[in-house]
């Protein structure tokens, strides 16, 4: 307001005090990724009623330089504490803004002061992974769980073959049982023997047979 027009409103006997509050301070609370609340307390003026009292709220894009002032809303006959949610705005960006109370004269008192503003910054959005699936690895006794379409297959044996040495032994299959009263012995390199025959007689100079010839 020009000093003339003051002037003018001082003769004519007109309001020339702005409203006045407790407190110019200004509150932020429960701030997410899309926005945040404001909070200050009422205005009173010497000729307006409080009812009368015009609020208005200001806002801009801080972390944008190319960005200017927005009036954003406006509140009629606010009283005790007052409050504006600022929602739809972007994640991990920061906002300045401003309040202003006129009364009906034009007088202005402007929260947090005069040629001030207070800022806040949105919290950064969380983003869900695209997949909650885990795959635990395929080394050693863990496996990757089969897809509802895929079939399980089972390893192709889960027989365990005991060594040949020592007294340890193979099992033998079912197609190729062991004689009774007969050892199998590798071919070319030993004879069949039935159980009532006589063995040799190795002791002395020369060998003599008994029970009959030897077999080939």
């Amino acid at each position: 307001m020009s000093k003339e027009r003051r002037l003018d409103r001082v003769v004519l006997g007109l309001d020339t005090e702005a409203p006045t509050a407790p407190t110019t301070a200004i509150t932020v609370s429960e701030i997410t990724a899309t926005g945040f609340m404001i909070s200050w307390e009422s205005a009173t003026d010497n000729q307006t009623a409080a009812s009368r009292i015009l609020y208005k709220v200001y806002m801009t894009n801080y972390s944008d330089p190319d960005d200017d002032w927005h009036l954003v809303a406006n509140y009629l006959g606010l009283t005790g504490t007052c409050k504006h949610v600022f929602s739809d705005l972007n994640s991990a960006t920061t906002y300045a803004f401003y309040i202003e109370a006129s009364d009906e004269s034009g007088n202005i008192l402007t929260y947090p002061g005069d040629g001030q503003a207070m800022s806040a910054t949105t919290t950064r959005a969380l983003t869900r992974p695209a997949s909650t699936t885990v795959t635990r690895p395929s080394t050693g006794n863990n496996y990757t769980r089969p897809s509802s379409s895929e079939t399980v297959t089972r390893p192709p044996s889960t027989t365990v073959t005991r060594p040949s040495t020592g007294n340890h032994y193979t099992r033998p299959t079912a197609e190729r049982p062991l004689d009774s009263g007969r050892v199998d012995h590798p071919v070319g390199k030993a004879q069949w023997m039935d159980s009532s025959e006589e063995t040799e007689e190795t002791s002395g100079p020369s060998r003599s047979r008994r029970g009959g010839t030897r077999r080939r």
